[in-house]
């Protein structure tokens, strides 16, 4: 079979063409000289430098040489260039140069190269810091008496065009799709409120959306809204504005930033970067994990980074785990080291040990980083030193010049000088101990972890990784562990070991009210809820404030680094706003609450201070304590890092419910002040028979004033060093100097203790030696003889150990 002669000819291609595209990528850049006459005489060959700017991928700058770039130019001209700063080699590009005229003749004075491309085409730069420009720009005394410089300031008009070639090769046929229109459909939907079937009350702005389209989107709205039982029809954010919630419901519909907004909200300059509606917005994508979200800030945040703003983006990128910006930024910082802001952070010597810590590893860093000459690191690092550390430094070269010793000019030896001052002999031992007693409890898995790696690094612990694995999930909570929310109960207790309480020492003394609290808010107890989980505010405790007749409460979100200062502004600000100076406080002996400063505040006020005798503070605060966690507990869920935002929540439930002492609600009292003498009447009658019931099963011990007694080493009351697991539990004898009353005394303590006088009776036990051979020297941390330990066996005084 053949084919003829029109079938051979039909089999041959048709022709096809293509078309190669050679055309530039124009960007500009206006550089602003202000104080042109004090930069005149900085030396020939050296210039200012203006903000880096990109131009078809390319970093560029312009540099101005106000004595000239050669020493033959010194006296007469000035010169002016554009420089490659990024990398690159045979960069073809155009360029222009012009000096405004600043009188408004539109007299601008232009070098450029556009209009010569034809002759001699486009200039190449070879490599990086390869630049264009003119040796001759200007004569120096024609520029400084024309209207180029007005007001001591010159500005430079600067435009590349990168040569850039693209081939294309057009096809015969197509069809063209449309784009996309979901989004638009799914904005349709937001807008009309059609079907929605949740409602978020952002900062009193009401928004109707749909959970399905949310839980579509995002993880976070799932388990919020299939992952607990109960009715979430309206969910309440505190922790985000109106507008930002509005453009990220925008992006989840219509997958798509609204450009006008975000337009409206650019900063004027870099300084408010972090308060800008996309840098929020940022936190919003990571606090809900929309990935995509995330990636299309980062891609706008980026083209914002210059040597000015590069340490705020960065440390945006770290706070909101932005990885693809923090990587961008870091590259341009290591290729503009000369011009970036990177300075010692500054230190007050009030630190905490890991804050230290990581101020020490930030120095380091920064001096690898900049390349610090080592001569010049004492010095920078002194003048960074502020409040206490700026003190203590200044009497260490007082001290050294008085004995004659040589100062000190190096780091390490500096650096030794300030782990002795400011970190804790015993720091690296109390890592290794919290890392040996790590446990789950509230932390997620995530959180776990992280916390599990850091302490291990900070032990310098080298198991081998399975072993570290082991360790690790040990550590993780029991998997039959009861959800207080879940129905079902666990029977299988065989595994349970009984573990009775210690018989309670003294009689149970009852609350006194004092005679003054007629009304409410006047007689408070204020107690610290320390140790929780540091949310997105940074809080990690819970200020406790409780009036003793009406029993209302206020649960006000803190941080256990508050001063006593801090903590008076957060009452003033919280608390006497609303109910006035109270006539007195009763609290336990935290040392926000014993200093100075607290002491004098309240006795200017004119109210009294009273602190409880034992070691914590008055019953009543406690058990609201306890009632916090509970009602904590069965708010936040999966997510205790957002407790602060449930506070309000438990407050009201608080207030809200009766309470036992009393028979009424907290509201209900402090609203009808009628009701008061009969509820301060209930409240005596109570604690009567509260303290009848508890005494029964207590027993009485009351001491003597000579007697000689043991204390107990409680680590909450005694300074660190002095308690231990390998240490005696007990200390003495001492005598007992003073009866306060049948269940506090005082002690006959020697000063070195450094801690009140004042005991509890149920730290104290009876010293009965009954021969010469027991050890009866009133410390046995006291030089002697024998230090070894007693020996119990047979004599007629217990050990501290058995009766703590």
């Amino acid at each position: 079979m053949t084919m003829s002669d029109n079938e051979k000819i039909s089999l041959v291609d048709s022709p096809t063409s293509s078309r190669s595209v050679t055309e530039t990528v124009n960007g500009s850049h206006q550089f602003v000289i202000q104080g042109y006459s004090l930069a005149k005489g900085m030396g020939i060959g050296k210039h200012i430098a203006s903000d880096s700017f990109t131009v078809g991928g390319y970093q560029w700058a312009v540099y101005f040489y106000p004595d000239g770039k050669n020493p033959e130019d010194n006296s007469t001209y000035v010169s002016l260039f554009i420089a490659l700063t990024s990398e690159g080699s045979d960069v073809r590009a155009l360029f222009e140069l012009t000096l405004v005229d600043q009188s408004g003749k539109e007299k601008h004075k232009v070098h450029s190269h556009f209009y010569r491309a034809l002759e001699s085409g486009p200039y190449t730069l070879k490599y990086r810091g390869s630049m264009w420009g003119y040796k001759r720009f200007y004569r120096r005394a024609l520029l400084e008496t024309s209207d180029y410089l007005k007001d001591d300031c010159l500005k430079i008009n600067c435009t590349v065009g990168v040569v850039v070639s693209a081939t294309h090769c057009p096809r015969l046929h197509s069809i063209q799709v449309p784009k996309s229109d979901i989004g638009s459909n799914f904005g349709m939907l937001l807008e009309n409120m059609e079907g929605s079937d949740v409602i978020f009350n952002v900062a009193g702005d009401i928004f109707h959306a749909h959970k399905l389209v949310l839980s579509a989107r995002s993880h976070v709205f799932r388990s919020s809204f299939f992952g607990q039982e109960g009715d979430n029809h309206e969910i309440v954010i505190t922790d985000m504005e109106p507008r930002v919630f509005k453009a990220m419901l925008h992006f989840i519909y219509r997958d798509e930033l609204n450009e006008d907004e975000l337009a409206t909200s650019c900063p004027s300059n870099d300084s408010c970067l972090t308060d800008t509606l996309l840098a929020k917005l940022l936190a919003a994508a990571d606090e809900y994990d929309l990935c995509r979200l995330k990636r299309m800030c980062e891609s706008l945040i980026c083209k914002d980074i210059s040597v000015n703003s590069v340490g705020r983006i960065l440390a945006l990128a770290d706070t909101y785990h932005a990885m693809e910006l923090k990587a961008i930024s870091l590259r341009f910082a290591s290729e503009n080291l000369a011009g970036v802001k990177i300075e010692v952070p500054e230190i007050d010597g009030r630190a905490q040990p890991d804050e230290f810590v990581d101020w020490l590893s930030t120095v380091e860093r920064i001096f690898d980083l900049k390349d610090i000459p080592v001569k010049y690191k004492v010095k920078l690092v002194a003048i960074k030193l502020r409040k206490y550390a700026s003190l203590w430094w200044d009497h260490v070269k007082k001290k050294q010049a008085q004995e004659g010793r040589s100062r000190v000019e190096t780091w390490e030896k500096m650096r030794k000088l300030l782990k002795e001052k400011f970190l804790p002999i015993n720091f690296h031992q109390e890592a290794c101990l919290e890392y040996h007693n790590l446990s789950q409890r509230t932390d997620t898995v995530e959180d776990f972890i992280g916390e599990f790696v850091r302490l291990k690094m900070r032990c310098g612990a080298d198991e081998e990784k399975e072993q570290l694995q082991v360790e690790c999930f040990e550590m993780f909570k029991c998997l039959y562990q009861a959800d207080p929310k879940s129905p079902r109960l666990l029977f299988n207790l065989e595994n349970v070991s009984d573990n009775p309480h210690a018989r309670p020492i003294a009689p149970m003394q009852g609350y006194i009210l004092h005679f003054w609290s007629q009304s409410v808010w006047e007689d408070v107890s204020p107690d610290f809820v320390i140790g929780l989980p540091r949310t997105q505010r940074q809080k990690d405790s819970i200020m406790a404030v409780v009036d003793q007749l009406s029993k209302m409460a206020h649960f006000i979100p803190c941080a256990n680094t508050y001063d006593a200062s801090q903590v008076a502004r957060l009452y003033f600000s919280e608390i006497v706003r609303l109910h006035g100076v109270p006539k007195s406080l009763t609290s336990d002996w935290d040392v926000k609450f014993i200093g100075h400063f607290w002491r004098t505040l309240w006795k200017r006020l004119g109210s009294q201070l009273h602190f409880s005798s034992a070691h914590q503070s008055d019953g009543q605060t406690e058990v609201t304590n306890r009632s916090l966690g509970n009602l904590l507990r069965s708010l936040v869920g999966n997510g205790p890092r957002r407790r602060d935002t449930v506070l309000p929540q438990a407050e009201f439930a608080y207030n809200r419910s009766t309470h036992r002492s009393t028979g009424q609600s907290p509201f209900l009292l402090f609203m009808i002040k009628q009701m008061h003498q009969l509820v301060r009447d209930q409240i005596i009658n109570n604690n009567i028979v509260y303290q009848r019931h508890a005494n029964v099963h207590r027993k009485r011990v009351v001491f003597k004033e000579g007697d000689l007694v043991w204390i107990h080493l409680s680590k909450d009351r005694f300074p660190a060093g002095r308690g231990g697991k390998l240490r005696p539990r007990a200390d003495g004898p001492f005598k007992i100097i003073k009866r306060i009353n049948d269940i506090t005394y005082k002690v006959d303590l020697p000063g070195h203790y450094q801690v009140s006088a004042t005991f509890n009776v149920a730290d104290l036990s009876p010293f009965l030696p009954e021969d010469d051979s027991f050890d009866s020297r009133r410390s046995p941390f006291e030089e002697g003889e024998n230090d070894a330990d007693p020996v119990y066996a047979g004599q007629g005084a217990d050990p501290p150990d058995s009766v703590a």
